[in-house]
């Protein structure tokens, strides 16, 4: 039983081939499905990328930090507890508010409250306009 079972497995497996095969040349491919790729064309750039402004907004410490974009503003923060608001047109410091504790993430904004938090778990939300609005504490490092 275990020769007649292992005969027609091979059979089937053989068989597989032989049907890919058949389907090639139906299609017009050449044997075994080898096809070349299609050559790619040249990418023609649409748009020209240059800096229109950088700044400096202090040190990151051992964090990573992002910017968030809100409406006409660059809100940004730094490890000492700054939360900065940019002008997104010409990078000009708006204002800075300290905060009073160590930050450790980049902000987020709605573009009315900007928020950031620390590594002892601690959020902070500023207003748009510079002032600090509260400060509260999670359960862990954020």
């Amino acid at each position: 039983m275990k020769i007649v079972l292992a005969l027609v497995l091979a059979a089937f497996l053989a068989g597989c081939q032989t049907i890919g095969g058949y389907y090639d040349r139906l299609l017009g491919r050449p044997a075994g499905g080898a096809q070349k790729p299609t050559e790619l064309e040249p990418v023609k750039p649409t748009a020209e990328m240059r800096v229109v402004w950088q700044a400096s907004v202090g040190s990151a410490g051992k964090f990573a930090f992002a910017p968030a974009v809100a409406g006409d503003a660059v809100y940004a923060t730094n490890a000492a507890g700054e939360v900065i608001r940019l002008d997104a047109a010409t990078g000009k410091v708006e204002w800075r508010v300290e905060t009073g504790t160590q930050l450790s993430t980049g902000p987020g904004s709605d573009g009315r409250v900007v928020v950031a938090g620390s590594p002892r778990g601690e959020v902070v939300a500023v207003e748009a306009s510079g002032k600090l609005l509260w400060k509260a504490y999670l359960t862990g490092e954020i």
